[in-house]
């Protein structure tokens, strides 16, 4: 059977794929909350208004094989000005410099080699309408990493690749006790401590199914916690941002009823010292965005509120917990399972291209390889992002 190849542009067009979409995500090779229709749909809405949509949708005799979500957006590298093709979600947003998506593919169900090597095509056929194709948080074992790099470079394309990033994970094996045991005295002291400093502060609580029972009420009680965080006064708090806020409360209500959505909340003395927020998916949880108000910090509520929320993951049977992107040691301190994503970035093969390629892309990872410079870069980001918000409020 042959494959077909459409692409989609228009908001409505993309809504109309919905029963396709999750049909193909389910038995996709990687399936992640950032590939649903709602995350995808959610995004749009509300950051692609300065983008052009172009979701590629492979089809034959069967029915839609595969999709790849690709949104067209005008970047800059100083002076240079250029267009990338990117999975919808994952290119920076200028008010936070950087992406919303921890992890991105196309979405292949079957045939799923043919499929993208049809994208890459595609994407061929109509290079004088892109100068940069940027797929970012690749997982480094999928088809998509294997196959277009290969393709890319027979037709003409110039390729580049580095890692993007490591992914903590801990595969919910055994029992709760049992993984509490391995890890050893010190971890064990170490979440009875925080415990006992918590409960010095008042009445322990923990609200392990805020996200279900209550989507909206969760959501507010974490973006409140996330603003009076250590991350906020650093600049890196995920709900700084107004439009992140009203992306969130626009998409959460669409997670939760498909039941994709969870929240849990660690209230000391009736106010919430600590949130956790995530997906539930596969039998899986996604931890994306967790934070504990300054004020609780020698309890460490982050660390007594993660413990719950695996303990319970055990005990419904979950079978992985995912911190996400990112090798940061409150991570790596639960698990030393990590997935790796990559960066993999495509030219047109146009002089702009290679130039884009060079400076956008190869430039910057070489300067990511000076620790040094990481962390001025992370300091200077905060600072600007918090200017930014607090003169729009201002405004």
């Amino acid at each position: 059977m042959t494959l077909r190849v459409r692409a989609v542009s228009t908001l409505p067009d993309l809504r109309a794929l919905a029963p396709a979409w999750d049909e193909v995500l389910a038995r996709s090779e990687t399936a992640t909350p950032f590939l649903t229709h709602a995350w995808i749909t959610a995004w749009w809405e509300a950051f692609g208004a300065d983008q052009d949509l172009f979701i590629l949708v492979l089809e034959d005799d069967s029915g839609v094989a595969g999709i790849a979500p690709f949104a067209r957006a005008r970047r800059r590298a100083g002076p240079l000005s250029y267009r990338a093709l990117e999975i919808a979600g994952t290119g920076p947003l200028r008010f936070l410099g950087m992406g919303l998506s921890d992890r991105s593919d196309f979405l292949l169900a079957r045939r799923r080699e043919e499929c993208a090597a049809a994208v890459l095509d595609r994407l061929e056929a109509e290079r004088a309408s892109w100068d940069v194709v940027d797929l970012r948080f690749l997982p480094e074992s999928s088809v998509t990493a294997r196959v277009l790099p290969e393709r890319a470079r027979a037709a003409g394309l110039g390729t580049a690749r580095a890692t993007c990033s490591d992914s903590p994970f801990l595969p919910l094996a055994g029992t709760w006790d049992d993984y509490v045991a391995m890890r050893g005295k010190s971890f064990r002291q170490r979440i009875s401590r925080g415990m006992r400093r918590l409960e010095e502060a008042g009445e322990v609580r923990f609200e392990l199914d805020a996200g279900e029972i209550e989507p909206a009420a969760a959501l507010r009680a974490a973006i409140e916690v996330s603003l009076e965080s250590w991350k906020e006064r650093v600049g890196s708090a995920l709900f700084l941002h107004s439009r992140v806020r009203d992306f969130f409360e626009a998409l959460v209500p669409r997670l939760a009823a498909r039941d994709g959505f969870y929240a849990a909340l660690l209230r000391v003395g009736g106010r919430v010292a600590a949130h956790e927020l995530g997906f539930r998916m596969d039998r899986k949880l996604w931890s994306y965005d967790s934070a504990f108000r300054r004020e609780f910090a020698a309890g460490s509520p982050g660390t007594v509120l993660t413990a719950k929320v695996l303990e319970r993951a055990w005990g419904h049977g979950l079978s992985e917990y995912d911190f996400m992107r990112g090798g940061e040691s409150y991570k790596t301190a639960w698990t030393a399972s990590v997935r790796r994503e990559i960066q993999l970035v495509l030219d047109s093969g146009t002089a702009r291209a290679r130039v884009a390629r060079r400076i956008a892309f190869e430039a910057k990872w070489a300067l990511k390889r000076r620790p040094a410079l990481v962390r001025a870069q992370y300091r200077l980001a905060g600072i600007v992002n918090r200017l930014v918000e607090r003169g729009r409020l201002r405004g």
